[in-house]
């Protein structure tokens, strides 16, 4: 009768030993998944960060070209309106065109 008492404490504590072991396994995965998620995310963070970097430097360029654009259209129309005064029409033209349809979407 002791003999099977002690033996079925010895199960229950290899038992319990076990389960903790497996308890331990289990939050070692969690926290190790967890690691991995966040290093998912931080890597996910910087590739937006730079991409929203590359987005606003190639806007931008894009002003500024535009606006190198305009300017150098705008000299071409003040040269020919001092050779021609008809150009003194184009150039109005022009420049409302530019008020109207070019400068609100250069931002």
């Amino acid at each position: 009768e002791e003999a099977k008492r002690l033996e079925a404490k010895r199960l229950a504590g290899e038992e319990a030993a076990r389960a903790e072991e497996e308890r331990q396994a289990a939050m070692e995965a969690a926290r190790v998944k967890a690691e991995l998620v966040q290093r998912a995310a931080d890597e996910a963070r910087a590739a937006a960060a730079a991409r929203r970097e590359e987005a606003r430097r190639l806007a931008q360029e894009l002003r500024e070209g535009a606006a190198r654009a305009i300017g150098r259209a705008w000299r071409t129309l003040l040269y020919e309106r001092r050779k021609r005064p008809a150009a003194v029409k184009i150039q109005a033209n022009f420049r409302g065109w530019i008020e109207r349809e070019r400068l609100p979407r250069l931002g």
